[in-house]
């Protein structure tokens, strides 16, 4: 019974030991590195006060946008919100062109707005309205054909309506993912 109580008090100061062990060398380490470990919990914190200042910022100029497209949708002929929202948020601007152009039966909104469009799509959009002949409605027309014959299970005609996008238009990828669409197997 003595040997017993020897065994379990050398494992218990074996455990105590290795225990010390493992925190001088934790020690060590943090002392050794203790700069790098610093750098990184700053630059943690920086990171997250950085992406959480710009979620704020993005979300304040979302409703300012928003509050400045309401005020000239009740206020239309207002030409300093116009070009306030215009400067704020062409894309806004853009769609509310779309909605007066409807309206009036005026093209002048649009053409402002399509001045200063970056996003390809949209001024695809805004020319269509203007009825002007743009690419993206012949593709997309395309595409919609070539889906009809999917639903027919006419895979070869789709594939030939697929293959009539251009490589440049914005409907290709969508054309390409339908393209290998072959119905599905039971």
């Amino acid at each position: 019974m003595a040997n017993d109580n020897l065994e379990y008090i050398k494992e218990g100061l074996s455990t105590q030991e290795q225990i010390l062990t493992q925190a001088i060398a934790g020690e060590r380490f943090a002392r050794k590195h203790k700069s790098k470990i610093i750098a990184i919990v700053v630059i943690g914190i920086l990171a997250i006060i950085y992406f959480s200042v710009t979620h704020l910022i993005e979300q304040n100029n979302i409703k300012a946008n928003n509050a400045l497209f309401t005020k000239l949708l009740a206020n239309p002929t207002d030409t300093a919100l116009q070009n306030e929202l215009e400067k704020a948020n062409i894309n806004l601007f853009a769609l509310f062109a779309l909605g007066q152009a409807k309206e009036n039966n005026s093209t002048a909104l649009i053409d402002r707005a399509l001045n200063n469009i970056k996003d390809e799509n949209l001024r695809q959009i805004l020319l269509a309205s203007k009825g002007e002949n743009v690419a993206l409605m012949g593709d997309y027309e395309t595409l919609i054909s070539g889906f009809k014959e999917l639903k027919n299970a006419k895979f070869d005609a789709a594939k030939l309506e697929f293959s009539k996008i251009p490589e440049n238009s914005s409907l290709k990828e969508i054309s390409k993912n339908l393209e290998h669409y072959q119905g599905i197997k039971q």
